[in-house]
């Protein structure tokens, strides 16, 4: 989500992705897509009528009812994303420049439009990465609020936790 959400191009989130439900048992696309899980329990909170296909195995955390509220949740992730990309013209029609980071773990893309430029890291490895891919300055992460600030001069350090 958070990649999809933040590179170029237009964004595609097949139903169900929003709160982590899995695929049904099938291997044609109408097989694949089962009930939306509104709820947990019987039925899922699709409807009162029987569905097209079997809802599969209720799973603890995997509906909209459980995670709406749940502000760690995939579903608020995405809901967070899909705001940050609508606020900021950079996100969702801007400019972007991929950044020399000297890691195959580290994807760092350099976002603008107009007067707007923001930073886009990610830690595609399994440990901490220490980078100093951006310059000088005060920073904001836009999904945590946290801000942070280098501390080398001319250059920005961060550690970027995995995945």
């Amino acid at each position: 989500a958070s990649l999809l959400l933040t590179l170029p191009g237009t964004p595609f989130i097949y139903y169900g992705e929003e709160i982590g439900m899995p695929d049904g048992p099938g291997s044609r696309d109408v097989e694949k897509r089962t009930p939306m899980r509104w709820e947990s329990g019987p039925g899922v909170g699709f409807s009162t009528a029987m569905p097209w296909t079997d809802t599969g195995p209720d799973l603890p955390g995997v509906s909209v009812h459980e995670q709406a509220t749940d502000e760690d949740s995939v579903l608020n992730h995405y809901r967070a994303l899909t705001g940050l990309r609508n606020e900021h013209p950079a996100l969702h029609r801007g400019d972007t420049r991929v950044l020399s980071t000297g890691s195959s773990a580290l994807l760092a893309l350099e976002r603008t439009a107009g007067d707007e430029t923001l930073y886009v890291l990610a830690n595609l490895g399994a440990r901490d990465l220490e980078t100093e891919v951006l310059p000088a300055g005060a920073f904001t992460d836009l999904v945590s609020g946290a801000a942070f600030e280098g501390v080398v001069p001319g250059l920005t350090v961060l550690v970027l936790r995995p995945d």
